[in-house]
This record gives C-alpha cells, structure tokens and sequence, in this order.
C-alpha cells in the first residue's frame, strides 16, 4: 500500500544546498532528471503546484514524489494536471511488492480517486499529464489515457488525458 503525504514547501528550499538534498535523496540518474526534481521544488515553492510524497505504508520509505496543479485551459473547463510525477529507481519498471501493478499505476490510481474527490466539489472534467518520455505513452493509455491536441502545445509535447468520472 502507498501513501501520500502533501508537503508543505517553505521559503527554505529556496536555498541551493537544501533543493540539491532533497534531490539528491531522490536519486535522480541523469542530469535531465535532476533539472526536472529542481524544477518540481521550484513550482512547489511558488505555489504553482501543490507537492506529495508517495511512500510505502508499512516502511514509510519514499517510493516517488508527483505535484499536481488546477487549470482551466479553455476558461471553462477545469482540469487536474499531474505537472511531474518521479518514481525512484529502485521501484520503477517492477511489481510493487505482492501486487499486479507497478509503483507508478498505484501512484496514478491514487491521483485519479483524489481528482473524483476533488471533482464533488469544484467541477474537474479531465486529468492532463504531459508525457516525460515517449516510451510512456502505451503506459498511460493502459491506465485509460488518450493522446489530446493542445491549442499551445510546443514543438515534440504529448499531452495525454483521461475523463474523471
């Protein structure tokens, strides 16, 4: 079982040396990964996004961090967008534990009950993510995702979304 726990991202990591701990603690392989945990912090910080840790229930070890965000694109619609969502190493690509299911579906089903959640109480039509990697994208449509077409999409984006229902 997975957990979450909001984080409450004050001023203080804003400080280099505390942003490159937390990151660091997240083992990020690459520098590209690195850059997108810095960002992630960043966004947190400012409010832009609001951030979590998924972490086992029964360890409490971190398993992965995502940060999600409201928007209403077409100023009519509002939708929840999954803005980063990071596995550690260690649980990606695998079983989490005795399950059917990867660390990263279980962190997705999560976010989809709090979206119907938040849903009864302001009107959510679609959860929107922006895939981090083409490779992901038959994952997400087995989660219920389909490509959209975005009006402001920049050059190579795919952008996936699913209804909340």
């Amino acid at each position: 079982m997975i957990v979450f726990e909001k984080q409450d991202v004050s001023r203080s990591i804003r400080l280099p040396s505390v942003v490159k701990k937390e990151v660091s603690r997240l083992s990020p392989l690459t520098e590209y990964e690195r850059n997108w945990l810095r960002a992630c912090f960043q966004q947190a910080e400012s409010k832009e996004t609001t951030l979590y840790y998924a972490k086992a229930l029964d360890t409490q070890n971190l398993i992965g961090i995502f940060s999600l965000s409201i928007s209403k694109p077409d100023n009519r619609t509002s939708w929840m967008v999954i803005e980063y969502l990071y596995v550690l190493p260690d649980f990606r690509g695998q079983y989490y534990e005795q399950s059917q299911f990867k660390a990263s579906e279980l962190i997705v089903a999560e976010i989809i009950l709090l979206a119907r959640k938040i849903s009864s109480v302001v009107n959510l039509e679609l959860i929107a993510l922006q895939l981090a990697h083409d490779r992901l994208q038959s994952s997400y449509e087995n989660m219920g995702f389909v490509v959209i077409q975005r009006s402001t999409k920049k050059h190579n984006e795919v952008w996936m979304a699913m209804p909340v229902m």
